[in-house]
């Protein structure tokens, strides 16, 4: 048993060989339908199309496959010509020696003298033949029969052979190109391959190319933000370090300055400030001018508002063009409450008409500190814009983790851990605060009223589509107020209490020598009961929560400390959401803490009663974006006390209307219908004064107001009647000033039935914003009774009085708006002064100098010196030879004896 066992294991143990094919079980059909079916194989349309679903491996198969069988049908080959070689050369042997063994010698009969009929004779002498002879000859005939026979089937195997040799060559050849054609098209296909992975590589270099870019972009963006708040001193307190920061800016800050003057409402005002290389630059090289919003197409981005006229810089003379940058400020008026969530940018017009935004900073000027201007670098003159918008934050959070905090509001933070990204993530944050007009608005609503406060619309933009961890973000949301005010009492209680220590009596109280008792016991009772308020109010009593029936529902009271927080985000489709099971931790009495999983591109957090659910938190959502939208506003409509027919029109926010109104009045109009109702407009909307009843426009032109609500939008224009002949019952002339909306609506193109589009339908919408009730004088043709103004008595100390201010008015030119400017005489006095002047028909301008002169004389205390500043107004509006006259004939009365005072008349 032993010897036996190894074998079976050296029989496993050994490979099994393949067997050698047969050559006699070669198929001659089968071989001729595998061809077939490969021919019918490689004409399909899966071997034409050189993609990457190309069946590469099957050709790979079928080339084996092909090889193979030829391989097989060669040795059959081989075989078949071998045996028919083998055969023919028998039958030539066999048919050699039957013809060796006939012809070698005669055949000669065992008995001479037998004949055929059986008589007996010598052959030699007799000329028959016998019977076996003839046999013989029959039979040496029928074997050359057979063997002619045999020589054709010779014949026949050897074309035979021939032909499946010349098949067998034919079928290698075809094989052979059948693997060429299969090498080709198999190199074909993997150059495409690799030509498909190298523009895949290009790709991806490309994309990795663009996303270095667009960090290098954030960066720059970062950096110069970084570099902006160094320069304002939010960053940086030192100022040498500041200016090491910006050697830029250092270099356009010792460049001259030039102002260019535009037309205004009242006349001349800054259009803008340039600052330029003196030795590549001059003044005249560029020209300066407002153009009206309608006529440049100006574009509104999201939450933008204008605050600046349109400034047009063009080329003075198209042979003398800017050779280098230059800085370009332009004046605007945000307001400082608005300044700390908006920032000024200005936008340039490109050649086809959109609107690129700027590199912009704050500067301001010398000569102009009561004004606020944007700056930002220009190469080639265009029209340029002042918007305002929200604050962005660019941020960058490290892969090694960390926390960055926001510079909007520094209550915003955000922390990650370390491989939370691949690699620096760059964002950008901005936050759109929720004033508390908006939220009084809201509450007031149906939807609003389990409302208790709202954190600030969030809006970022990350690089990245999902996080590796969580990011925890810190967001202020204001506080219940049930526990604001408690907050409030318990630490007014315990800053009373530090104030006046337990156990010290009041000092001197009973050492009082005297005093109404009284009055002393009623004092000591109302401090023990503001003893006892505070020490209630530092401890409250828990109270029970009731209920309140309201709008179907049972809410809980407004002493309720109970509510809900809600993480309501905005989804791509522009609906909100509110995201459910999501953390929201109060870690801080107004600070919520939250992870970020996913980067959320804007989200708000709400603080709601306890009895609201998701919906409803959604739709408040909404509410509160499309509130901040809008722009609650009010039409003024005034009329001119000494010419009703003189109407001036002006569109303001709420907050502003009795400001307005009184501004209004000092102008001169006082008369008119006032205020109109409360509308809601958008930054941008067209607005159209149209008329109604039996008023019209003088001048019969179209007046259009694009609304902004940080500039002034008015409109001034005189009004007469349609028909004198209608409205006989009335002393007066009446019609409506309506204000109209102007929307311009494009709806979708229709689709014919041949499947063409048709043009798409543009439409004019209007929509009556106000309309206001006019009434003007049947008689308004007459001239009106102007009033008498009476005159007043200036005392001047000087060389300032009345020949001196009337020889100025002469000599001063255009500048003398610019020098009422710097003199701080405001524009409405000013346009009150041109206007009065044009009514009683002495509107040149000497009398408007003149009485623009006399308004700041009396606005001047007597303790100023008035030479010093009209000296420094002059020199400012480029008036140095006026402003030395003065000086000089300063100097010359202070040499003189004193003077009497001089009266100057003002009428």
């Amino acid at each position: 048993m032993s010897t036996g066992s190894p074998e079976p294991d050296r029989e496993r143990q050994e490979p099994e060989s393949v067997p050698e094919r047969n050559p006699e079980d070669f198929n001659v059909k089968a071989f001729q339908d595998d061809l077939k079916g490969l021919h019918s194989k490689l004409q399909s349309d899966r071997f034409k199309d050189l993609d990457a679903d190309f069946p590469g491996d099957d050709l790979a198969e079928m080339v084996t496959s092909v090889s193979g069988v030829m391989d097989d049908f060669k040795a059959y080959s081989n075989f078949t010509a071998k045996q028919l070689d083998d055969v023919r050369g028998i039958m030539y042997d066999i048919k050699d020696r039957v013809y060796r063994k006939i012809h070698s010698r005669p055949y000669e009969p065992r008995n001479p003298t037998l004949l055929v009929n059986g008589s007996t004779t010598n052959p030699k002498t007799d000329g028959r033949v016998s019977l076996e002879e003839r046999e013989i000859e029959a039979k040496i005939q029928t074997l050359n029969k057979e063997l002619a026979k045999v020589g054709d089937e010779l014949l026949r195997s050897s074309q035979l052979v021939l032909e499946t040799e010349s098949s067998a060559a034919e079928a290698t050849l075809i094989a052979e190109k059948t693997a060429q054609e299969a090498k080709r098209t198999q190199e074909e296909y993997e150059k495409r391959k690799k030509e498909e992975h190298e523009k895949k590589q290009k790709e991806e270099a490309d994309r990795l190319e663009k996303e270095r870019k667009l960090q290098e972009e954030m960066e720059r963006k970062e950096e110069e933000r970084k570099k902006e708040d160094a320069r304002r001193g939010r960053l940086m307190k030192n100022p040498s370090v500041q200016d090491g920061l910006e050697p830029k800016a250092a270099a356009w800050e010792s460049w001259p300055s030039f102002e260019y003057m535009v037309e205004g409402p009242v006349g001349k005002e800054v259009g803008c400030m340039v600052r330029a290389d003196p030795q590549r630059f001059s003044e005249g090289a560029l020209k300066c001018s407002t153009v009206p919003q309608i006529d440049v197409d100006f574009k509104y981005e999201l939450n933008e508002e204008l605050v600046g006229n349109i400034i047009r810089l063009a080329y003075s003379n198209e042979d003398e063009l800017i050779n280098s940058p230059i800085q370009v400020a332009i004046p605007h008026c945000i307001s400082r409450a608005s300044a700390a969530s908006r920032e000024a940018v200005i936008k340039a017009r490109q050649d086809d008409g959109s609107w690129k935004d700027l590199a912009s900073n704050e500067v301001t000027f010398e000569g102009c500190k009561d004004m606020k201007f944007a700056q930002a670098e220009l190469s080639v003159p265009t029209d340029l814009a002042v918007v305002s918008r929200f604050k962005r934050d660019f941020l960058v959070l490290g892969k090694r983790g960390g926390k960055v905090t926001s510079n909007v509001d520094t209550r915003v933070t955000f922390s990650t851990t370390k491989n939370t990204f691949k690699k620096n993530e760059h964002f950008v944050f901005q936050l759109q605060p929720v004033d508390s007009a908006t939220m009084n608005a809201i509450k007031q609503l149906p939807e609003g009223k389990g409302l208790l406060t709202s954190s600030s619309i969030a809006a970022m933009e990350w690089e990245s589509r999902e996080f590796d961890g969580p990011v925890t973000m810190t967001l202020p949301v204001p506080p219940n107020p049930v526990k604001a005010k408690k907050a409030a009492a318990a630490r007014a209680a315990k800053e009373a209490k530090m104030k006046q220590p337990v156990g010290f009596p009041p000092p001197m109280a009973d050492a009082a020598p005297s005093g109404n008792p009284k009055k002393k016991k009623q004092t000591k009772q109302k401090s023990q009961q503001k003893q006892e308020d505070d020490e209630e109010d530092a401890e409250p009593v828990k109270k029970v929560n009731t209920t309140k029936w309201y709008m179907g529902q049972y809410g809980n009271s407004d002493d309720d400390e109970n509510d809900l927080l809600y993480f309501v985000q905005k989804l791509s489709n522009g609906k909100w959401q509110v995201k459910e099971n999501f953390g929201l931790d109060q870690i801080k009495l107004d600070i919520v803490q939250m992870d970020l999983f996913n980067p959320y591109p804007k989200f708000i957090v709400l603080r709601t009663r306890t009895n609201l659910d998701g919906r409803e938190a959604q739709k408040i959502a909404e509410l509160i974006e499309e509130r901040l939208s809008q722009r609650i506003v009010q039409s003024i409509l005034k009329q001119r006390a000494d010419d009703l027919c003189d109407i001036c029109m002006q569109i303001v926010p709420v907050a502003k209307q009795e400001k307005t109104i009184k501004a209004l009045e000092d102008e001169g109009y006082e008369e008119g219908p006032g205020a109109g109702k409360e509308v809601s407009l958008h930054e941008g909307d067209v607005l159209e004064v149209t008329f109604r009843g039996n008023i019209k426009s003088y001048d019969n032109k179209k007046r259009e107001i694009i609304f902004n609500s940080q500039l002034t939008n008015r409109a001034s224009f005189s009004v007469v009647e349609v028909d004198k002949y209608l409205q006989k019952n009335y002393q007066v002339y009446r019609g409506f000033v309506q204000l109209e909306r102007v929307e311009t609506v494009t709806h979708k193109a229709k689709r014919n039935d041949d499947g063409t589009e048709e043009e798409p339908l543009v439409e004019v919408v209007r929509h009556l914003v106000s309309d206001h009730l006019v009434s003007i004088p049947k008689d308004s043709e007459q001239p009106c009774t102007l009033n008498r103004v009476q005159p007043v008595l200036v005392q001047t100390d000087g060389p300032i009085n009345e020949q001196f201010l009337r020889n100025l008015s002469a000599n001063l030119g255009d500048e003398w708006q610019k020098l009422a400017h710097y003199l701080n005489v405001k524009k409405v006095r000013l346009q009150a002064i041109i206007r009065d002047a044009n009514s009683r028909n002495q509107g040149n301008d000497e009398t408007c100098k003149y009485e623009m002169l006399m308004t700041w004389v009396k606005k001047v205390p007597r303790g100023i010196n008035k030479v010093e500043i009209l000296q420094s107004a002059l020199s400012k509006s480029c008036r140095e030879d006026l402003a030395a006259e003065l000086a000089d004939l300063d100097k010359e009365l202070r040499s003189s004896p004193p003077s009497h005072t001089t009266a100057a008349s003002v009428q």
